[in-house]
């Protein structure tokens, strides 16, 4: 106990803090930080809830209050907190109290321990205007009303701030925050000779013009909006979201207000009128992942999606963790469960995004959209034009084989009788098709069934219903054929060296298509005399498959080594099929040899006329009416002729054709992702313990008691929006103007940039904090205007330098009495090394691109399989905003630098130094690649001047500012051990390598 008086007398005598400490802004974060983990009103420990005066002074199960005001050394919450003793101290596990927080709760209990009722949390408060306070003795320098904040907080704390940073360093900080680039040299020796008052608020006005601003400024918010090009899970399929991505950088280049921002993004279609580009905006919450494997429920994965767009509102807008009152109330902000289903009822009805393409197959689940196409007027005059030329092809080919036809009617007359005694191939149209297994499938246009399953099962049934309304039917002919998609092409699906496939059992039945017409008429088993094959393995003989049902695995029907290559077989009817009215036929291939030997792409055919010949495809039965088993050489001739004159009179349109056709598919209209809200609305309520199957009372669209209320009741998401940037909302503007700051200076004034509740931390500078949200607000939501005022303070402009007593006493520079430091984001890195070798594309908009990666990288992700095609030209040197992001393989150098999935919506990435990070800018071929040219520009640019001069200009284009002597002593030793072990052109190279991996050539300093 000596102990902790000691402490508290050191604390006392040491500390210079207020008399009194503010229990709201003070008090209040320290009991919610360490307290209310073990004493809120959930299952308190001991019985003891420090929520309330009157439950802190009542105790818990011992009693005791938790304090006595006036008396702090007779109080157990301070004696407790300030304990060395191991079982004594509170917390009892995790971060201890400081002593400032110690000596503040101190403080306020020797005060009084005044604790107002019912007291509002800081952030539920509407944000006011105040004017900084008076200084004492202002330094010189002091450039607008933020400074007055910053320099009021390091007077309270007896320190100074640093001088300005040099004018190259200040130029490189803010061309890098601005626009996401480095500054050139012109611009850099452009800045430094200027001497004119006003030269660098000058050049903040042309980095805030430029149209790199939209870019550098749409990477933080893809990241709430969690943009990707696939959508997530194991069935990583890609999907197209980037012309929202390129309404963002529009949307800020123009400084659209951020309430308009807002509006568009969460409401655009439900905007009187909207535009296209309004239904575009509305991608930001169908970037939420989208869950299509086999085997999803569909409507869970839909309910996820609105859980997510409701947990990202929060996140984006109101800094709350929204997501923690999903399953029950709030444990410390004042959000109810109801009012977190009330949220959910705004986003509940949207249109359905995947469902099962069959309703019995549960592995079936399809990605729906819903899509909106997007074409502008020279788009759109081209593809009406292609389309004409496209019909007039079509005619001139129709044109030209009927006139073929008739030159040759002769030669069919003779051939008709001959044709008359083979039988004639019917292709039949499927009407459904069912895989036992879930198979995912598609029927193509030749009326063939692909399955197309990434995970192949073991055994499978499949069920095919056709109907037909052809009567004499004398067999039925099945196809296996072969597919790009399918293992080796097949026809087989288990095993790319060996396609085969065993079928084990062959059934078809038979029925009147309509049964009324047909009452006495009942589905009847279809038997055959005869089976023949294109091909029959050794043992697996096709005839195996008319002994009916045997179900032996061992027996069937086998291609084995005849793969890679479409089979068929034939089936003789034991009598004629066909109903007058129609006929449905239901097929049934049983395949339970197991390894995945199943058919991979199948077609089923209906023959009429004999079958003692060979059947002729229906699209040769036109052309040749006779076998070739029967054809005397001078009909063989004949047919030769005549594919020879169908050739050279029909080969020119024909590719004519095919170019218009692949320039249509170019000029196919672009399609984004928006939402839809549905004509007739969902039923919403609350989800038992959050589970989605378990509903409970209903709920209408609301927002939460503790905010203030719009004047109308809110009742869809275009409500809701206007809500949000409503001027008496109290979080928007302080939560958006938060996240900039931590964008520029590498840490919110609220540190918890996420969390604006009771468990975030305290604002550094609250004063600050409200006048940047309430000039925000007034000042029109313009970004560039708050932006402006942020990086022309001197605050900004210090220089970076931290002295060991400094980072002793700030380490993470809340008093901000030294200039922003930190690492580039990932895709400013490779943005930045690209700009460094002269490589870096400016060209904004359109699909993503994809720079090198390690082969191999999409091929072990689920889904559809892409090949992953480098692209070429100047979109492989495009800035990193538009590199393609498949969430189940991100681009992995960005993650090596602290880029997510965005599998969720991220508010803050990370910043970690791992030596994969080094790895990375040595070894990735977009660095090496960097590096060379870099090289090459060196010399390029100076290509008569001395060793040190090139040395200093490389120098400048890495980092803006002259090497010191020691620096450019370095590069000389390495410039020359590398020139005599190999050449002049490597040794430059040595040097651009060193220089793109300086911590400097990373780092905003």
């Amino acid at each position: 106990m000596k102990r902790t008086f000691l402490l508290l007398a050191t604390l006392a005598a040491n500390l210079s803090i207020g008399t009194a400490a503010d229990f709201r802004r003070e008090i209040r974060p320290i009991l919610a930080s360490y307290c209310y983990d073990c004493h809120g009103d959930d299952k308190p420990k001991g019985g003891l809830r420090l929520t309330t005066r009157a439950n802190a002074l009542k105790g818990g199960e011992s009693g005791d209050p938790a304090f006595v005001a006036g008396q702090s050394a007779k109080s157990e919450l301070l004696l407790r907190v300030a304990s060395h003793d191991k079982d004594e101290v509170m917390p009892p596990k995790g971060e201890r109290l400081s002593a400032r927080e110690i000596e503040l709760l101190r403080q306020w209990i020797d005060a009084g321990a005044k604790w107002p009722e019912n007291v509002q949390h800081w952030a539920y408060e509407a944000p006011q205007r105040s004017e900084p306070p008076t200084l004492q003795d202002p330094p010189a320098g002091t450039r607008n009303v933020i400074d007055g904040f910053v320099l009021a907080r390091l007077q309270q704390e007896k320190l100074a701030p640093s001088p300005e940073a040099d004018r190259a360093t200040l130029l490189r900080r803010v061309t890098l925050d601005l626009t996401g680039l480095p500054p050139t040299p012109t611009e850099v020796d452009q800045f430094l000779a200027d001497p004119n008052p006003g030269a660098y608020e000058r050049t903040v006005n042309r980095l805030l013009a430029s149209p790199q601003f939209g870019v550098r400024w749409a990477r933080p918010w893809l990241d709430l909006a969690r943009y990707a090009d696939s959508h997530g899970f194991q069935r990583d399929d890609l999907h197209d979201l980037w012309p929202y991505r390129d309404w963002v950088v529009r949307a800020l280049n123009a400084d659209m207000p951020f309430d308009q921002f807002t509006v568009e993004q969460l409401a655009g279609d439900l905007l009187p009128n909207a535009t296209a580009a309004q239904f575009v905006a509305t991608g930001f919450n169908r970037g939420t992942p989208c869950n299509v494997e086999a085997g999803t429920e569909p409507e869970e994965n839909r309910v996820n999606q609105v859980f997510d767009r409701v947990n990202t509102l929060g996140a984006v807008w109101l800094g709350t963790t929204l997501e923690c009152a999903q399953c029950h109330d709030h444990k410390y902000d004042p959000i109810s469960m109801r009012e977190y289903y009330q949220f959910f009822a705004f986003f509940n009805q949207t249109a359905l995004e995947a469902d099962r393409a069959n309703p019995k197959t549960p592995g079936s689940i399809r990605f729906l959209g819903p899509y909106r196409e997007l074409q502008d007027e020279a788009q759109s005059a081209e593809r009406a034009t292609r389309l004409v030329e496209q019909g007039q092809l079509k005619a001139a080919i129709t044109a030209r084989e009927q006139e073929l036809a008739t030159s040759n009617d002769d030669w069919e007359a003779q051939q008709n009788a001959a044709l008359r005694a083979t039988a004639q191939t019917h292709v039949l149209e499927i009407a459904e098709f069912d895989s036992q297994a879930g198979s995912a499938h598609r029927v193509l246009d030749d009326q063939s069934v692909l399955l197309s399953d990434d995970n192949v099962p073991d055994k499978d049934t499949y069920t095919v219903t056709v109907r037909t309304p052809l009567t004499g039917i004398t067999g039925l002919k099945i196809e296996a054929l072969t597919d790009a998609s399918l293992p080796g092409k097949g026809p087989g699906r288990g095993d790319a060296v060996r396609p085969n496939f065993v079928l084990n059992e062959f059934h078809v039945t038979a029925a009147p298509a309509n049964a009324n017409a047909n009452a006495n008429a009942k589905a009847a088993r279809v038997k055959f005399t005869k089976a023949t094959a294109s091909f029959s393995q050794k043992n697996f003989p096709v005839e195996e498959l008319l002994t009916g049902t045997s179900g032996d695995k061992q027996s069937g029907w086998a291609i084995n080594p005849q793969f890679h290559q479409p089979h068929w077989a034939i089936f003789a009817c034991a009598e004629p099929l066909g109903f007058v009215g129609g006929t449905t036929l239901t097929f049934q291939f049983v395949q339970n040899f197991g390894s995945g030997r199943t058919i991979g792409r199948l077609r089923v055919s209906a023959l009429t006329g004999p079958l003692d010949r060979e059947p002729l495809p229906a699209e040769l039965a036109k052309l040749l009416p006779i076998p070739a088993a029967q054809r005397t050489a001078a009909q063989g001739k004949n047919l030769a002729e005549f594919r020879a004159n169908q050739d050279s009179v029909l080969a020119r349109l024909r590719s004519e054709l095919r170019q218009v056709e692949l320039q249509l598919l170019k000029s196919k209209p672009s399609q984004t992702l928006v939402m839809q809200e549905l004509a007739e609305p969902r039923m919403s309520t609350m989800f038992k313990r959050g589970v989605y199957t378990d509903r409970g009372e209903p709920v209408q669209p609301g927002t939460p008691a503790v905010l203030p209320q719009s004047a109308s009741e809110p009742r869809n998401r275009l409500d809701l929006a206007r809500w949000l940037v409503a001027r008496g909302n109290p979080l928007t503007a302080r939560v958006v103007v938060n996240r900039w700051w931590a964008e520029l200076f590498g840490r919110g004034l609220v540190g918890t940039a996420e969390d604006f509740g009771i468990k975030g931390e305290m604002p550094t500078h609250p004063e600050l904090l409200d006048w940047l949200a309430v000039e925000f607000m007034e000042g029109g939501w313009s970004m560039k205007k708050i932006l402006r005022a942020m990086v022309t303070s001197a605050t900004y402009r210090q220089s970076s330098k931290i002295t060991p007593e400094l980072f002793a006493r700030d380490d993470q520079n809340k008093l901000l009495a030294r200039g922003p430091r930190h690492r580039l984001d990932a895709e400013m890195i490779r943005d930045n090394a690209l700009a460094i070798g002269g490589l870096l594309s400016l060209k904004q908009g359109g699909p993503p691109i994809r720079p090198p990666q390690p082969d191999g990288l999409w091929e072990k992700v689920g889904g559809q399989k892409y090949d992953y095609q480098v692209s070429v030209g100047e979109d492989r040197y495009r800035r990193g905003l538009y590199v393609v992001l498949k969430r189940g393989s991100p681009y992995p150098s960005f993650v090596n630098f602290d880029a997510s999935a965005r599998l969720a919506c991220t508010v803050k990435r990370s910043r970690s130094n791992t030596p994969l990070q080094a790895l990375t800018l040595l070894n990735d071929p977009v660095y090496v690649e960097a590096a060379q040219a870099f090289a090459r520009r060196i010399v390029a640019e100076q290509p008569d001047a001395p060793l040190d001069a090139r040395l200093r200009h490389a120098f400048r284009l890495a980092v803006a500012r002259p090497p010191k002597d020691l620096e450019l002593q370095t590069l000389r030793r390495l410039f020359a051990a590398q020139r005599a072990a190999t050449n002049e052109t490597a040794a430059w190279q040595a040097v651009a390598v060193a220089l793109l991996n300086l911590d400097e050539t990373i780092t905003k300093g």
